[in-house]
């Protein structure tokens, strides 16, 4: 099967594929749940992220782990929904999780985007406390931040 991120029927095609697994006896793990709400997090199709991490604490029991936040905080991103990626990104704090790079941009990038300046920079310096070298996408973010608000 052939899955192209952000292409819709590829998206339906994973999505059916998901469902048959339970149906012939393979159940999914929180991985094949982090695939699939990946794949819906970089098309910014927050809600069936939402749906997806439902279904796999609700109906199967499983936990999210940090790449499932990663995933949330991205689809949320992705989504403009910049409140909630932080509220992600606080559950997976409280979840005893240690954010990486990947969890520390993805709030990072909230943070530009709604054009706070004092939380962006907050955020930008705990991420070089937490990694050897910000990426240059970290930079580009505050870049255009800077340069959003005349700085």
């Amino acid at each position: 099967m052939k899955c192209l991120i952000g292409d819709i029927f590829g998206m339906q095609e994973a999505y059916v594929a998901f469902n048959m697994m339970t149906e012939i006896g393979s159940f999914p793990t929180v991985e094949t749940y982090n695939v699939l709400a990946n794949a819906y997090a970089k098309g910014g199709l927050f809600q069936e992220a939402e749906v997806i991490f439902s279904r796999m604490t609700n109906n199967a029991g499983i936990q999210k782990n940090k790449d499932s936040f990663d995933a949330l905080i991205e689809a949320y991103c992705q989504g403009a929904q910049l409140d909630d990626a932080v509220k992600a990104y606080m559950e997976m704090r409280k979840s005893r999780f240690n954010p990486d790079e990947r969890s520390l941009e993805g709030v990072l990038n909230a943070y530009c985007i709604a054009g706070v300046i004092d939380e962006s920079k907050e955020q930008f310096e705990e991420l070089q406390s937490s990694v050897t070298v910000p990426s240059i996408i970290a930079y580009c973010m505050m870049l255009s931040l800077y340069a959003r608000n005349d700085r």
